[in-house]
């Protein structure tokens, strides 16, 4: 008090006041951020900001007042003194500072991250099933296998189309028999066998729902089948014939008085195939004389070369004819050979060499003549 060491003396005065705030004092800034982030489809983030700074004034520092004091058990202040007055300080308002408002931070993009790459499996595709069609299609087409069927002959009557028909029929021909439908590419493909007995022309419809609508016809000839004749079996060709007396004397006497003398002989075709002869007579005897040779009749009789033609195995008949002159003498004698040659290989054969002698009519002449003949070839 003063500083001038009274004890306990002087006046006391005491001061109440409300202190002011303090540089220490704190004014309340209240900050409401509200950031918002709205992610699109797109991932573009959307921000949205709200700062609100609330600023509380804080009210005057009250001025200090003094009271004196005489209570009972207070320090006696002397009512002549002079009291002092504490200084006051006045302390300057706090001026609140703002706060710098909170930077918005963008939260980075989402990042799509693709999975793993599914592997693809194989799948099972389905028969194709036929969709249904109430219109017909131009273009498909109707065809028979064979195309000239024969009469009691199955065949095949075969329906190509892009669409899928369903209910479909086939009218005409015999009794149709159904074969069922598959697919070969982009066409469906329905068939049917079918079977007629009597040759003829035949037209097939081919109808869809269930024959309300006939979306193609065609015809086809059913022909009977003709008999393919035996084919003759080829073989090599084989020339071979033969020509013999019919019988076994090639001697004979002849009268000048008597009618000619004839020998029968035979041509045989002894090979595979026909073949053509040609026929001549080789004679030698004394002048006069008269030497033919006859084909089938001692009647049909020739001088000059001829032909005749066998089938294989066939035969013909033959005759050498001689006829002796009226002036012919006694034991004269006239030879004759018949010779043949085939046109198939050029083969030649001569025939026995026949002999006639001019003998009396007596039998003990002509009994010894005989024994004297020689057989000649």
């Amino acid at each position: 008090l003063g500083g001038l060491g009274v004890s306990r003396l002087g006046l006391l005065a005491r001061v109440t006041d409300t202190p002011p705030p303090t540089a220490t004092d704190t004014v309340t800034v209240t900050a409401t951020l509200s950031p918002t982030w709205t992610a699109t489809a797109t991932l573009t983030p959307t921000e949205q900001v709200t700062n609100t700074a609330t600023v509380t004034p804080q009210p005057p520092s009250p001025t200090p007042t003094v009271s004196p004091v005489n209570a009972a058990g207070d320090t006696f202040v002397s009512p002549l003194a002079t009291p002092a007055l504490r200084a006051t300080t006045t302390q300057p308002r706090a001026v609140p500072t703002n706060r710098p408002l909170p930077t918005a931070t963008r939260r980075p993009a989402a990042t799509a991250t693709r999975g793993p790459t599914l592997t693809p499996s194989a799948t099972n595709t389905r028969a194709p099933t036929a969709t249904p069609q109430m219109v017909c299609r131009t273009g498909d087409t109707m065809t028979f296998n064979p195309a000239s069927p024969l009469t009691g002959k199955a065949f095949t009557i075969e329906v190509r189309s892009l669409m899928g028909y369903v209910e479909v029929l086939l009218a005409g021909g015999g009794k149709p028999h159904f074969n069922g439908v598959d697919q070969s590419g982009s066409y469906y493909v329905w068939r049917w066998e079918d079977r007629v007995g009597t040759a003829g022309t035949y037209s097939y419809s081919f109808q869809i729902r269930n024959g309300v609508q006939t979306c193609l016809t065609k015809s086809v000839t059913v022909v009977a089948p003709t008999s393919t004749p035996e084919p003759t079996p080829t073989v090599a060709p084989v020339y071979k014939f033969e020509l013999a007396l019919s019988d076994k004397y090639n001697y004979k006497p002849i009268y000048t008085d008597t009618q000619p003398v004839d020998f029968e002989l035979e041509l045989i075709n002894n090979g595979n195939v026909t073949d053509t002869f040609e026929v001549w007579l080789k004679a030698d005897g004394p002048e006069g004389w008269t030497a033919e040779y006859c084909i089938g009749d001692i009647n049909s009789c020739y001088t000059e070369s001829g032909t005749v033609t066998l089938p294989a195995g066939e035969s013909q008949a033959l005759f050498i004819k001689l006829t002796a002159p009226s002036d012919a003498q006694e034991k004269d004698q006239f030879f004759a050979t018949l010779s043949a040659k085939s046109q198939g290989d050029g083969t030649t054969v001569d025939s026995p060499q026949v002999t006639v002698a001019v003998a009396t009519p007596t039998p003990t002449t002509a009994a010894s003549l005989a024994p004297t003949t020689a057989r000649h070839r």
